[in-house]
């Protein structure tokens, strides 16, 4: 797939039409004016908004696509998989695929009465005197949940935050927990890590020894920094001590901070891999 088709909102003129026996329960009150009576109305089509409405929707849509798939096989394919309540998001390979696969869109929706409008594709050339549809002005448009730019292939998510100066425990986590992400885009971000590597670091001298742990932090560019997370240290004892004591000791207390690491810094099941290196001479 090289290229990418997008068509929005999925409208019909007389709307879903339900069976007569099923109007009972689609019933409201209204009148035209206060001193008016109020009277009751049946709706003949699936109310917008309704719960059942998303449900109909696709169901009609599936249904339309599999009576209609041998004089449209493309259009029905498309339909059957890449529909998400009234959007269509599918791909094409050429021009010529995606000229075939117009045609036979408008065709499929056509012959129930519906339509479709707000076409967006991410083909490059716009010099194309073949490609006969209403184009979206903007390059940045609305795609399920987030914003898709057609132009540069990046998909985008709309954030507000609040204008207060003062954040909370309690406004950072629900300003985390807001936008909806279904493709897992923002999980690297707002979720704790999946993987941690620790590196630790044990050394002493005469008058003491000590031991680091650091942990990788990975650039846009793949270049790999280790930032310091915790360290401790020790005074040597009063009582004089080799050199290759004290590094053990250095040892044993790295191996101490390692254990600690994990429960109290970091989410202990994210830590996958942890190396460990002393100096002695």
């Amino acid at each position: 797939m090289e290229e990418v088709l997008k068509f929005d909102e999925i409208k019909s003129d007389d709307g879903f039409f339900l069976p007569n026996h099923e109007t009972f329960s689609k019933k409201i009150l209204w009148k035209k004016d206060p001193n008016e009576p109020v009277q009751i109305y049946k709706l003949k089509t699936v109310t917008y908004g309704a719960t059942p409405a998303c449900y109909l929707s696709t169901l009609v849509l599936k249904q339309l696509a599999m009576d209609e798939k041998d004089n449209f096989p493309i259009a029905g394919n498309a339909v059957l998989q890449d529909v998400y309540l009234d959007d269509i998001i599918t791909g094409y390979s050429s021009i010529q695929e995606f000229e075939l696969l117009k045609i036979e869109l408008i065709l499929l929706f056509k012959s129930p009465g519906m339509s479709l409008h707000k076409w967006c594709f991410s083909h490059a050339n716009s010099e194309s005197p073949d490609l006969n549809f209403n184009q979206l002005s903007d390059e940045t448009v609305t795609t399920l949940v987030f914003l898709w730019n057609s132009s540069s292939y990046t998909f985008c998510f709309n954030v507000s935050l609040p204008t207060n100066s003062i954040f909370t425990k309690r406004d950072v986590l629900s300003q985390t927990a807001r936008p909806s992400d279904p493709l897992g885009l923002l999980r690297p971000i707002i979720k704790n890590p999946e993987r941690i590597a620790l590196l630790g670091f044990a050394d002493a001298s005469e008058k003491g020894f000590a031991a680091v742990v650091y942990v990788p932090i990975q650039a846009k560019n793949g270049n790999k920094n280790w930032h310091l997370l915790c360290s401790k240290s020790r005074v040597a004892p009063l009582k004089t001590l080799s050199i290759l004591r004290l590094e053990i000791s250095a040892c044993f207390l790295l191996s101490k901070l390692e254990e600690e690491v994990p429960f109290r810094c970091l989410n202990e099941r994210a830590v996958t891999r942890v190396v460990v290196f002393y100096a002695s001479d």
